[in-house]
């Protein structure tokens, strides 16, 4: 196709406005301009020979002609014969190469001077006339190249009359030998390759005369049988991969183990002509956990599945492939995750060829990709279905979602934000409420990761913390009093339920006692509380982190484990408590800078007398547009806490 696309380009660029050259013409064109060029030197060389020779032959003449002429002249120069050397010098006028004559006698007297024209002489030879060995005179002659030249000219004339006749001769002689030795081979070629270039692979191009032209045509019909060969094995490649697409598409529709097999087998009897196809399931293994049924033995036969039980099927299999030669039987494995599914046993009637055998490999490895995919999709909609229960439970332990809520009637107002990355993760809050103190517990922890190993180990804190808030209810002495109490039970929960998973826990516990206004801290590697004291009624609270009361991140091993101790301080009326994690400060901007300075700078500008509520939405408004095109990858945790019995908040 390429050739017929070039030959339409080559038409198109020889249309009405454009002159077609050709090669014929090409050839003539450059044959009559060597002819030109070569008639040109030698007729200039010999128009230069004979030139200087004829100029030669004049200069020898005119000295013949001269001595001649004194010799002649002497007897009737001595005897003062004037009519006599009137005579003898008209005589020498008569030469054509003569164009005059001047005699002088021996006193310099000029006895006779006679011209036929007054153009310059080519000559001028001038001789003494004697008379017994006494100069009597002097005879000069004047030559002309008249002649010489008027002899090129003629030379010059028929040059170039046999040169046109020559350039005629070899552009027609050319353009004749050409069209008929290299033109009509040459139009045959190109009408063959047209041919061959629509696409008739079968066209041979005929035998030349010409060794050359029949290489040529040789060479052609050679590329139009490997273009046959070539376009026969892709039609059949073409019709090869439908197949295959359909057997992909039959294959990855099946919607269990069974119709799988089935697909797999009728696929390899269509595309490979298997005359008996079976599929044999492996010994159900007990050390497997992989999800999916125990397919049965399947037997293909006359394009019909056997549905028989597995003992008439496995009769019938072995009595099916006893007929076929045992070196045309194939068999491969089909494999999912974890386990060996079963064997497919293949038989046909004669031996593969490389390229039937390769889509027969290539079916049964779809088989098994399907078969993987299966066990995906099984293990997916699992994996799924726990996600689900785990990301309710994680959420049923959030203040605002548990079933019992001891805050309704609190002396604390208490807001939150709880943004996992993932659809579970490894933050947590918890809040508990001790009435006989008439306190809060305020509780924020960071397990490293997310996912479902993150969530049990909250989920297991929270449990902890469930029980000790009904003991918190109920009895009248607390069985805690300090953040660090509570921070040892955490830690005791952690070492329990992680296991040998080496998680880590930062966490913070914080207890706010409203009867004696103050603020409580045990933190355990977590990010330091945010204490807001107002200043004023009109001025911005001013944040003041709380630096005391540290002990070791919970799950690290040290052999000086720091116990926890607990920081106090004041804790006046108008102010709020901030808990958060590391996933809030760490949030970044496109430019890649992180929240942590714009979260500060922000908090220095928020009204005293500002509700817990408006603060969070004022922080988490404030985050979003920091972060909104940047990056968050950590979860997000924000716990506000104030005094519900502060007189003139603000909304």
């Amino acid at each position: 196709m390429n050739l017929l696309a070039n030959a339409e380009i080559d038409n198109a660029s020889s249309g009405p406005g454009n002159r077609t050259r050709t090669v014929a013409g090409d050839l003539s064109i450059g044959l009559s301009v060597l002819v030109t060029i070569a008639f040109l030197l030698l007729g200039s060389l010999n128009f230069i020979y004979s030139y200087s020779r004829d100029r030669e032959n004049l200069n020898v003449k005119a000295a013949e002609l001269a001595v001649s002429a004194t010799e002649v002249l002497a007897s009737p120069v001595w005897n003062i014969d004037e009519r006599e050397i009137q005579r003898l010098i008209g005589i020498f006028l008569q030469y054509d190469i003569v164009t005059g004559a001047r005699l002088v006698d021996e006193r310099g007297q000029v006895m006779i001077e006679r011209r036929k024209s007054f153009e310059n002489a080519h000559l001028t030879l001038t001789r003494p006339v004697e008379r017994g060995g006494s100069v009597i005179g002097q005879l000069t002659i004047w030559y002309t190249a008249a002649a010489i030249r008027e002899k090129q000219m003629e030379t010059l004339g028929f040059l170039g009359l046999a040169l046109a006749a020559a350039i005629v001769a070899v552009n027609l002689g050319t353009r004749r030998l050409m069209t008929r030795y290299l033109k009509e081979p040459l139009d045959r070629l190109i009408s063959g390759l047209d041919v061959i270039a629509a696409g008739d692979y079968r066209f041979k191009l005929p035998a030349a005369s010409q060794e050359e032209v029949n290489r040529i045509n040789s060479s052609v019909n050679s590329m139009a049988r490997e273009l046959s060969i070539r376009e026969t094995a892709l039609e059949d490649n073409r019709q090869r991969l439908e197949l295959l697409n359909l057997a992909i598409m039959d294959i990855f529709s099946g919607h269990d183990t069974a119709s799988l097999i089935d697909q797999a087998l009728k696929s390899t009897a269509r595309l490979a002509g298997a005359s008996v196809a079976a599929f044999t399931p492996a010994a159900q293994s007990s050390s497997t956990n992989e999800p999916g049924e125990q397919p049965i033995p399947r037997l293909l036969a006359a394009g019909q599945i056997l549905d028989l039980k597995p003992s008439e099927a496995s009769l019938e299999t072995a009595t099916r492939l006893a007929e076929i030669d045992e070196s045309n039987k194939y068999r491969f494995a089909l494999k999912s995750r974890h386990r060996h599914v079963g064997d497919f046993t293949l038989g046909f009637d004669k031996p593969l060829d490389p390229p039937t055998h390769a889509l027969v490999k290539s079916i049964t490895s779809l088989a098994t990709v399907a078969m993987i995919r299966q066990s995906f999709i099984r293990e997916s909609a699992f994996l799924t279905a726990e996600l689900k229960v785990a990301e309710s439970v994680q959420r049923a332990t959030l203040p605002a979602e548990r079933a019992t809520n001891p805050l309704q009637n609190s002396w604390a107002e208490i807001d939150y934000h709880y943004e996992p990355v993932l659809r579970v993760g490894g933050d947590w809050i918890y809040v508990l409420e001790s009435p006989a103190e008439k306190s809060v517990y305020a509780l924020m922890g960071d397990v490293t990761g997310h996912g479902i190993a993150q969530s049990m180990i909250t989920t297991a804190v929270s449990g902890a913390l469930e029980t000790l808030q009904n003991l918190m209810l109920t009895g009248e002495e607390p069985p805690v009093r300090s953040p660090s109490q509570i921070l040892g039970l955490v830690a005791s929960v952690l070492s329990k339920v992680s296991g040998e998973s080496n998680l880590q826990m930062t966490c913070a516990v914080v207890k706010i006692d409203f009867r004696k206004r103050k603020v409580t801290v045990a933190n355990a590697g977590h990010q330091y509380p945010i204490l807001l004291l107002p200043s004023g009624t009109s001025g911005p609270l001013a944040p003041k982190a709380i630096t005391g009361g540290l002990a070791p991140i919970l799950g690290m091993e040290s052999e000086t484990q720091q116990r926890p101790e607990d920081a106090e301080m004041d804790f006046p009326a108008g102010a709020t408590l901030l808990l958060f994690t590391d996933g809030l400060v760490d949030g970044r901007s496109r430019s890649g800078n992180t929240f942590h300075r714009a979260f500060f700078h922000k908090l220095g500008t928020i009204p005293s007398g500002t509700r817990p509520r408006a603060i969070k939405e004022t922080i988490i408004s404030e985050f979003k547009r920091h972060t909104s095109q940047g990056s968050v990858k950590d979860d997000i945790c924000l716990l506000v806490i104030g005094s519900s019995s502060d007189g003139g908040a603000k909304a």
